[in-house]
């Protein structure tokens, strides 16, 4: 049977759909690393897809430059230390999430003293979500920029 048929519903595996949302991720991971380089060129900035208990993205998230800077040489020691978690997979390890949530997994308690907080981020996809969470960031990027 020919799939480019008009009418023809071709099916996926819940593999190729995570295969699909990891490729999606890391590409999106990308442009949010770029985005971000460019607003806050001083900080470590880094998305990237991981395996923990299934497929995620871990956003990291410092108001530092090198890891030398903070305090005994551990970044999660810096004054404006962030860390969010995407998951890809569903309930399970074998199905794909219905949709893409950033959460805050380490905030920093800075922010919220300056009135800045976060609200679970939602997206349709793992980019849609990073661009989100990019724009959240350059929307805050003053109350960052001052800690």
């Amino acid at each position: 049977m020919n799939i480019d048929q008009p009418g023809v519903t071709v099916i996926k595996t819940q593999a190729e759909l995570i295969a699909e949302a990891v490729e999606n991720a890391a590409g999106g991971c990308d442009a949010f690393n770029v985005r971000m380089t460019s607003t806050f060129p001083r900080y470590i900035v880094n998305a990237r897809p991981v395996k923990l208990l299934g497929d995620n993205v871990q956003i990291e998230f410092a108001n530092v430059a090198d890891k030398s800077e903070c305090s005994s040489g551990i970044l999660m020691n810096a004054s404006g230390y962030m860390r969010f978690l995407m998951q890809l997979n569903g309930n399970s390890q074998h199905t794909v999430a219905k949709s893409f949530d950033i959460e805050q997994g380490i905030g920093s308690y800075q922010l919220r003293d300056k009135g800045v907080k976060f609200r679970k981020i939602k997206g349709k996809t793992p980019a849609e979500a990073l661009q989100k969470l990019a724009a959240w960031l350059e929307k805050n990027a003053d109350a960052i920029k001052s800690l």
